[in-house]
């Protein structure tokens, strides 16, 4: 095993010895995903190769072959019908809270199951849905049958997929330890049930087409990738978002404007800079499962109308801000929350 990484480090490591550095085919990329997963690499070549990897950049085929290796080793919840899936990072978010949790929720409370998968932030990260997730009351785990449950009783669960695999670990601590985003964070990104309806967080930059073939590579045909704030799924009210729709094989540019449903605001909603930040993003996130005119309620009732228009694509963003401003209004996003966490 450590012989063909080694080669295969060499074949990438040209961005780190000044040679040309070459793509892994999506074979070789499940290949070494797979190796270090199974603690098969020293811990100085595993090292090596995600530095290279995030030097070079990886490619669709990459991300894809990774994902496709962890996904083999992994055991998902069984989702209901009408079931979404929210993926998101462990770098979290600095300056505003994260609201995809009151999204997921008014969703929910719309007749939609929305599985949240998540992770706790890192020191010196921003705070993720892991940690208001936590932060409200409940606990991340890895137990898929737990997480089905959640769905079926209260349409929201919210999980942590790394957990249930330990080959992830050693990955995840090179990541924390070098204090650098690398593939392990894209790759848990993609660490999802097969064929499942999916919208996922992106962060700025140039890696839309790059996210959707990566997507289309596994088997999603029903997925929104969304370059939310901070790299986030909470579309901004203070300009537009862009993102990219997959349906049916086709790829098409998304670009949400506050002003066209109503939510339109001078700034984010803001997340304290002192003290306990986990908690006072779980303060956003109750006010916005409150409703009323609050910028969290705008951006949770945003968000809420993404995932329903997974579920059907006749519903306009327009119509699902309505309808996710209801369930919000009513107090019934704030009961799929609250069941939600009784269950953890």
């Amino acid at each position: 095993m450590e012989d063909r990484f080694r080669a295969l480090l060499d074949k990438v490591g040209g961005a780190i010895t000044g040679r040309a550095p070459r793509h892994l085919t999506l074979e070789e990329a499940e290949w070494t995903f797979s190796a270090m997963l199974q603690g098969g690499v020293s811990p100085t070549r595993m090292t090596a190769m995600l530095l290279a990897l995030r030097a070079k950049g990886p490619t669709a085929e990459e991300l894809a072959g990774c994902a496709r290796a962890a996904r083999a080793r992994a055991k998902f919840p069984q989702l209901p019908v009408g079931a979404v899936v929210l993926s998101t990072s462990r770098r979290g978010k600095h300056l505003s809270p994260p609201l995809g949790l009151a999204a997921a929720a008014a969703a929910a409370a719309c007749g939609a199951r929305v599985l949240v998968q998540a992770s706790d932030g890192v020191a010196g990260g921003g705070v993720t849905l892991g940690d208001v997730w936590c932060a409200g009351g409940g606990q991340l785990n890895g137990d898929p049958a737990a997480a089905a449950a959640s769905l079926e009783r209260h349409g929201l669960a919210c999980w942590r997929p790394t957990l249930a695999d330990s080959g992830w670990q050693p990955l995840l601590d090179t990541e924390t330890e070098l204090g650098l985003r690398l593939l392990p964070d894209v790759i848990a990104k993609l660490l999802l049930p097969p064929g499942c309806r999916v919208v996922v967080a992106a962060m700025p930059g140039p890696v839309l087409g790059r996210a959707g073939e990566a997507l289309q590579l596994l088997g999603h045909d029903q997925a929104l990738i969304v370059q939310g704030v901070e790299g986030s799924l909470d579309a901004a009210l203070s300009r537009p978002t862009r993102g990219l729709r997959l349906h049916d094989g086709m790829n098409t540019p998304l670009r949400l404007r506050p002003e066209d449903y109503g939510v339109m605001q001078d700034a984010e909603p803001a997340l304290a800079a002192d003290g306990d930040r986990r908690q006072a993003a779980l303060a956003g996130m109750r006010t916005a499962l409150l409703g009323g005119a609050s910028t969290q309620a705008a951006v949770a009732a945003l968000g809420a109308a993404i995932i329903l228009s997974l579920l059907d694509e006749k519903l306009s963003l327009a119509e699902g801000v309505a309808r996710a401003q209801e369930a919000l209004e009513s107090g019934q996003a704030q009961a799929r929350w609250e069941g939600a966490l009784r269950d953890h």
